[in-house]
Order: C-alpha cells, then sequence, then structure tokens
C-alpha cells in the first residue's frame, strides 16, 4: 500500500489515478505497488489480504499461462464462490478478486509499469447491476448482424446461469463456484486481448 501523499506521480499516473477515483461505483480506492506474485504463490494457490482487514483469502490455481519474458495470465476460484485473475503483461498488471463471503469486488487497475490502483466496487457491481435492454427480437434478423448494445451502461454485459438440481448434487466446484470462475475467464480474455473494462466487462 502507498500513502499517495508521500509518493510522487508523474502527469500520466496522476491523471490514471483520478480517472478511476472518479468512478461513481466503487466504495473506495488504494494507491498500490504490485508486488510479484511468486510471494503469494504456494504451490498452485494463491493467498491474498485486502487493506480494509487482515484475513487472507485463498484461490486454487483453475487456468495458469506463462512466457518467458515474464508475462502471465492466472485464473483461480474458491469453493465458497470466490474467483480471482490476474494478467502480467509488458507494460501492465491488471486484476479482479470478487470475495464470495462478503460480497465485494475488487478490481486491480495499474497507472504506470508498477503502480496500480486497487478499486473496490459497489455490490451493485455484480448484482443486478442497471437494465440493459436490447429491444424486441426481429423474427428477420440473422446470424451475422450485432447487437447495438448502446443502451447499455458503461458496456457491462449480464450473464445468467442456469443449472438443474442434480448439476448443484454434484458438489464442488458448485454451480455458483463455476459461474463465477466462467465471468473472471471472460473478463481475463478480454484483458489480455488489449480490451479494457470500459470497453467490455462481463
Amino acid at each position: 500500500m502507498l500513502d499517495p501523499d508521500s509518493v510522487t506521480l508523474n502527469g500520466q499516473e496522476q491523471t490514471l489515478l483520478t480517472q478511476v477515483q472518479q468512478r461513481t461505483n466503487i466504495v473506495t480506492s488504494w494507491l498500490v505497488e504490485v508486488n510479484s506474485i511468486e510471494n503469494s504463490l504456494n504451490g498452485n494457490v494463491l493467498s491474498i489480504t485486502l487493506p480494509e482487514s487482515s484475513t487472507v483469502y485463498t484461490f486454487d490455481a483453475d487456468v495458469v499461462t506463462s512466457v518467458s519474458d515474464g508475462e502471465y495470465y492466472w485464473a483461480g476460484y474458491n469453493a465458497d464462490g470466490s474467483s480471482a485473475n490476474l494478467r502480467r503483461g509488458p507494460d501492465d498488471f491488471l486484476g479482479h478478486f470478487y470475495i464470495a463471503p462478503i460480497d465485494f469486488y475488487y478490481e486491480i487497475a495499474s497507472i504506470s509499469s508498477e503502480r496500480a490502483v486497487l478499486v473496490k466496487y459497489a455490490p451493485s457491481v455484480i448484482n443486478g447491476y442497471g437494465d440493459c435492454s436490447l429491444g424486441d427480437d426481429d423474427d428477420d434478423e440473422t446470424d451475422d448482424e450485432v447487437e447495438d448494445r448502446s443502451g447499455c451502461e458503461d458496456n457491462k454485459i449480464r450473464v445468467l446461469f442456469l443449472h438443474t438440481a442434480a448439476a448443484a448434487a454434484i458438489g464442488t466446484p458448485s454451480p455458483t463456484t463455476v459461474a463465477h470462475t466462467v465471468v473472471a475467464q471472460l473478463n481475463g480474455t478480454s484483458l489480455a486481448s488489449g480490451l479494457s473494462q470500459t470497453d467490455v466487462f462481463f
């Protein structure tokens, strides 16, 4: 954690920090310096603590991709429904955490190659965010037409998961865990392809 009053930010860092802090759907944010992920890994388990609590949250690896120059993508989950994904790019570090026991969503947004902002979002970001209407279906619509999503606030795409009682009875992982993991992977894939959260967010 960094104290903004004791850190000198360059112009670009200050601009990006201000943009993040002005988001209307955040609860709070912290200026951070991202530690090496290797310091937080024990085998395939990632452990994190958040600034507001000493509670340690753990995630089991689900998808791990790395390349020789230090770039990587890491996605994991917890049986309680929590999920995490991290991406280290050539000049940035991005991450998302959903902590199910407290029902809050966190994002790590880079403002430079080493500094980032940890953002805590309001629960509405995950639960029942907005009303995104695509209008009436048209029977004459062809498969190669793309829906106009200009009416969708902040380009957030809500994903609906349906499952049977038999699927829920299987146990671990539960459909809830699978749903959060899939959403985390969708967001991770978007980030890895160069799209920012403001372009598309599941």
